[in-house]
Parts: C-alpha cells; sequence; structure tokens
C-alpha cells in the first residue's frame, strides 16, 4: 500500500517541483484555481452554462472525439460486456450479488 501511495504522490510532485524551479508555482496555483474557479462562478451565476456547453458540443467536443473515438468505443464496449457478464452471474448465482460479490474479494 506505501508503494502504491508513494507511485501516486511522484506525478504531483514532479509537476510542483517543475513550477516551483520555475518561480512559477504560486502564479500556476493562482491561475489553475482562483481564477477557473471565478470564471466558473461568473458562468453559473449568469445562466449561461447552458451556452457555454452548447458551444463545447458543437465546436470543440468533435475535435476532441476525432482522434480518440478508438479509445471512446472500446471503453464503452467493455463497460457493456462488464455489466453483462454481472448480469448473467446475479442470474444464475442463488445468492444476491452483493454477497456473491463480497466472498470473491
Amino acid at each position: 500500500m506505501l508503494a502504491y501511495c508513494a507511485g501516486a504522490a511522484v506525478a504531483p510532485i514532479l509537476f510542483a517541483a517543475y513550477f516551483w524551479a520555475r518561480a512559477g508555482l504560486v502564479f500556476f496555483l493562482d491561475d489553475a484555481f482562483r481564477r477557473n474557479l471565478r470564471y466558473a462562478q461568473v458562468v453559473v451565476m449568469t445562466s449561461s452554462l447552458g451556452s457555454q456547453l452548447a458551444w463545447l458540443a458543437g465546436t470543440v467536443l468533435p475535435w476532441l472525439l476525432k482522434g480518440s473515438w478508438p479509445a471512446v468505443a472500446l471503453a464503452a464496449a467493455g463497460i457493456w460486456g462488464a455489466s453483462a457478464d454481472r448480469r448473467q452471474a446475479d442470474a444464475v448465482s442463488p445468492s444476491p450479488g452483493w454477497a456473491r460479490r463480497w466472498r470473491e474479494s
């Protein structure tokens, strides 16, 4: 467990060290959190969230999906297959699904 936590902490530590070494960590945190949260607050308060989402779905999303559609399709197929296996196992198993899954873990 300790090795997992250490491994999960490596990327954020290296990320912070990169900005700290270039004297930009304070500016990054200010821009990434305070200013982005302010933007989100203004979008919600001015009731322009719907238009922002429509713009995102109409202009940005097609470009994002253009290159990543194979990954999205494989993820959807995997989710569908996993849920089908779970439904089939729950239908065959005499015990409730949660009890069966608890015994397997």
